[in-house]
């Protein structure tokens, strides 16, 4: 009998080469279970951190939009004072004028 690799080794019989073989593949399939299940865990740790901040983004999103919305209305009032201030200087020089024509200062 020949033997091409490990000489020194011992021959076992089919059986035991089978109960060897399916031993490493059990202790194999048991550490990728295990592996899934740690990944499982840190899957749902990590979409549970992306829900957060999804969360918090979405109130700094309403926060936001309650400040544009409440500096718009300023910049309407603003507008509005503006508009009415020019429409209360026009009025004025109306006056003035319709005072300079009654005493005819002109």
């Amino acid at each position: 009998m020949h033997r091409s690799r490990g000489e020194n080794a011992p021959l076992l019989p089919c059986s035991q080469k089978k109960s060897s073989v399916a031993h490493v593949v059990q202790s194999s399939l048991r550490r990728l279970q295990q592996l899934v299940k740690e990944k499982d865990k840190l899957i749902v740790v990590l979409q549970e951190a992306v829900s957060a901040a999804h969360k918090v983004t979405l109130d700094q999103h309403e926060s936001d939009q309650n400040d544009c919305g409440l500096l718009h209305q300023l910049l309407l009032i603003q507008e509005d004072r503006s508009v009415q201030g020019i429409k209360d200087a026009l009025q004025v020089k109306s006056s003035f004028k319709e005072i300079i024509i009654a005493f005819g200062v002109m």
